[in-house]
């Protein structure tokens, strides 16, 4: 089964698979949720936290002891970590009934906050990078339509 996109109009790069994933579902007539978790707690971990993911650095490496921190920091993130989101779908699958989604929040907070648990986590302190995310500048915006 094919699934194509058109021109993206979402802010996130990626998205509009989504939705065309959802709409071929909806388009078929196949009982299917969807599980919106966030990121996954498991890659802002240190390397030792137990996860069964293949664990890439995401705004903070612990290898390198740095921190990349869009904007000024205060943006709100959400996580969950893998393991409660495989209890949760585990859970699902004894319902009668599925609604069309289910929002799965482990942890609610600014990159800020991430990075200070990061930090906490590693007794020690990072070397913070301010940045603006590529989706965000006008060039990317332009590459990604060039793609579609």
């Amino acid at each position: 089964m094919l699934i194509t996109s058109r021109r993206s109009k979402y802010p996130f790069p990626g998205t509009e698979f989504k939705v065309a994933a959802v709409e071929k579902l909806k388009s078929i007539g196949l009982t299917y949720t969807r599980f919106i978790t966030g990121t996954f707690m498991d890659y802002f971990g240190p390397p030792a936290a137990p996860s069964k993911l293949l664990l890439i650095s995401m705004l903070v490496d612990f290898a390198a002891n740095k921190a990349v921190v869009p904007g000024d920091g205060n943006q709100n993130i959400v996580t969950t970590h893998s393991t409660d989101v495989a209890r949760f779908v585990t859970a699902a699958l004894d319902l009668q009934a599925w609604d069309e989604r289910y929002v799965i929040v482990g942890q609610r907070l600014t990159v800020n906050e991430l990075v200070a648990f990061a930090e906490a986590a590693a007794g020690t302190t990072t070397l913070h990078f301010p940045s603006k995310p590529a989706w965000l500048t006008q060039s990317y915006r332009q590459q990604v339509r060039c793609r579609a």
